[in-house]
């Protein structure tokens, strides 16, 4: 799973909920930029394609190349040809929506003080946007939106991998909102959970105290969630979790199994030549551990979908 995937499973949920509260603008303005601050500290891509909220409520803006305050000093800066520079030496960086181009600043940058010093900005994002701790700020969207907890469950790991001093009485709150039976059955469905690995890889500290009771409900109740996916047509999804899986308990035979039958419908699905030579290798490895019946069924397909493949 590329980290790319993960920033958008947590934080594009996060920004709308956000945008789409109750909450006053200038409350919406300081979430949507600390966690927009977040993503990017996370992701640094990110910052090329924010979420439409980040527009909405002044954390990011665009403005027509020729509006730029370097423009008639050298147009030839702001080409959009395919190849050229995407950042801008006087602040800025190029930006396509909709089949328009512009450039895009953020909030606080180099572009943004030049056009605010202009009166460019308009009034309700001249204001300063106050910081706002990621704990805080995990804990009041938690506490506002209860679907965003599962996410925010899952991808905890991203809060403790930041620089930022641990906010103890945030941090608290949020471990007692988000560790329930209720949040572990979400984040099962959470693509990026399948990240969190066994307790023996997790060591014996604070990340293992957060995950354990989610380890241990998971193993119990995993299955169920890979019966539901298959039978939504989600083969994908069991694919890969059970490969994650796989790899923390590399001796499970119902993993083995349900990676099986998941692949192989995969497979079918994709026609991927690339993937039925992975599927087959590694079902012939599962058949050396076991006597699964259900791994020798899917073997057997697999190699003959692999014998048809190489006749034509």
């Amino acid at each position: 799973m590329e980290i790319k995937q993960t920033v958008k499973e947590l934080f594009e949920p996060t920004f709308e909920a956000i945008g789409d509260s109750e909450l006053s603008y200038d409350r919406k303005r300081a979430l949507l930029y600390n966690m927009y601050c977040f993503a990017c500290a996370v992701y640094p891509e990110y910052v090329a394609a924010p979420h439409s909220a980040l527009f909405e409520y002044g954390c990011c803006f665009l403005i027509e190349p020729e509006r730029h305050p370097d423009y008639k000093l050298d147009p030839s800066k702001f080409d959009f040809s395919p190849g050229s520079a995407v950042a801008i030496e006087g602040g800025g960086r190029k930006y396509s929506r909709r089949g328009k181009d512009f450039i895009k600043y953020d909030y606080g940058s180099k572009l943004f003080t030049r056009l605010l010093e202009q009166g460019v900005i308009p009034p309700d994002d001249r204001e300063p946007i106050p910081s706002v701790s990621l704990y805080a700020a995990a804990y009041l969207c938690c506490n506002m939106f209860k679907p965003l907890r599962p996410l925010w469950y899952t991808y905890y790991f991203y809060l403790d991998a930041t620089n930022e001093p641990v906010d103890e009485e945030f941090d608290e709150k949020l471990f007692e909102l988000l560790h329930n039976d209720g949040v572990y059955a979400e984040a099962m469905n959470v693509t990026g959970s399948m990240l969190i690995a066994d307790e023996a890889e997790l060591g014996a500290g604070k990340l293992l105290k957060w995950y354990a009771p989610f380890i241990a409900y998971r193993r119990e109740h995993i299955f169920d969630v890979f019966e539901k996916r298959m039978n939504a047509g989600d083969a994908e999804f069991v694919a890969e979790y059970s490969s994650e899986l796989l790899k923390c308990y590399p001796d499970s035979v119902s993993l083995m199994n349900w990676n099986a039958a998941s692949r192989t419908e995969w497979v079918i699905k994709s026609q991927d030549e690339g993937m039925l030579r992975d599927l087959v290798a590694d079902l012939r490895e599962f058949a050396k551990l076991t006597d699964s019946a259900i791994v020798k069924k899917y073997l057997k397909l697999a190699v003959l979908m692999k014998k048809n493949l190489d006749n034509k």
